[in-house]
């Protein structure tokens, strides 16, 4: 579980990450709002809207991310009963 001051990564290094595993991603807008689609190496389709790259990931967030793409990052995530 993630500690209450663990510094949490930014969707920006998140991204950064994922390329380093295969992973492409889309980015967009629609109005105001913006996107990103992160394309897993097998070809499933994650969207991520109207969340900012430099937006801090909460530790649901990146268990959520994690269960999306099917991959454990090494950013800290909820523990599974919680998220």
């Amino acid at each position: 579980m993630a500690a209450p001051f663990e510094k949490r990564p930014q969707l920006r290094e998140y991204l950064e990450w994922a390329r380093t595993e295969g992973f492409t991603e889309t980015t967009g807008h629609n109005g105001n709002t913006g996107f990103v689609i992160l394309i897993c190496p097998d070809g499933h389709q994650v969207p991520i809207v109207d969340f900012p790259m430099s937006e801090a990931l909460s530790p649901g967030m990146v268990s959520w991310l994690n269960r999306r793409t099917g991959v454990v990052c090494p950013f800290s995530g909820a523990p599974e009963p919680y998220c």
